[in-house]
């Protein structure tokens, strides 16, 4: 009887653990994915950022990388675990609503005006995939050609 408890014991414990972490790692979005997400929104902040040559540049480099990062976070979650997108998308708006830059009107409208759209995009591209990889094809070009970046 001893040894079985001997035995038994460092199983148990051993199965517990090797559960835990099975559990903690369908958490994370596997990397492939959170690329493809990534180079999708690119493409999606390269057709929406047109208008963005208008205004200081530096601060529109540094606007639409937080928004590419957002759409990032929302696809990815999106297509990996769709029950928590709501929670993400809630995340992102209340985070876009706290900050007002002090910017021109119209500066303002163009943001929202992308903001609207990347996030939509995002939403759109997890549910059309070749919407989806249409982006990703847009992505990589801009990603290979900075000259012709918008941002």
């Amino acid at each position: 009887m001893n040894r079985c408890i001997r035995f038994a014991c460092p199983l148990l414990v051993s199965f517990a653990f090797l559960s835990n972490s099975y559990g903690a790692e369908s958490l994370t979005p596997p990397d492939d994915l959170a690329k493809e997400a990534g180079m999708a929104c690119i493409g999606i902040a390269q057709k929406y950022s047109g208008e963005s040559r208008r205004f200081n540049p530096e601060e529109m480099k540094e606007f639409i990388m937080e928004q590419v990062n957002d759409c990032r976070n929302l696809l990815t979650y999106t297509m990996f675990k769709p029950d928590t997108a709501t929670v993400v998308l809630e995340k992102i708006e209340s985070d876009y609503g706290r900050f007002t830059p002090d910017v021109s009107e119209e500066e303002a409208k163009f943001r929202n005006y992308f903001h609207k759209n990347i996030i939509s995009g995002a939403q759109k591209a997890s549910k059309d995939k070749n919407f989806r990889e249409e982006m990703v094809t847009l992505g990589g070009f801009t990603v290979a050609s900075p000259s012709h970046r918008n941002f």
